[in-house]
């Protein structure tokens, strides 16, 4: 197991490909994911004082700019795509138990 992790950090890296993204259609897709991700990320950040400490310990899903808190990702994604089946970049985040101190 350990000869196992060592050889993920160390060697055998599968060569990356870097290319240029000129696809029109890709691009809007993939700005139109980020945007929709930002609103809902400002969201979160502007009512996460409502839903803590209610959310504590669950995954909440964000998506149409709502939280849906549940106690597992797939109970909340369902519920978020049930009611905003159209978001295409819903937010998910899993609180701790306990607030833990920042470093």
């Amino acid at each position: 197991m350990l000869k196992e992790r060592i050889k993920l950090l160390t060697g055998d890296v599968p060569a990356r490909e870097v290319s240029d993204l000129t696809d029109p259609a890709l691009i809007a897709r993939i700005n139109e994911v980020s945007a929709a991700c930002a609103r809902n990320r400002a969201w979160l950040d502007a009512n996460i004082d409502a839903l803590l400490p209610g959310a504590r310990g669950k995954v909440v899903v964000v998506a149409g700019q709502e939280a849906f808190i549940a106690d597992t990702y797939v109970e909340a994604r369902g519920r978020a795509e049930a009611r905003h089946p159209d978001d295409p970049g819903p937010l998910v985040e899993r609180f701790p138990l306990v607030d833990l101190e920042r470093v």
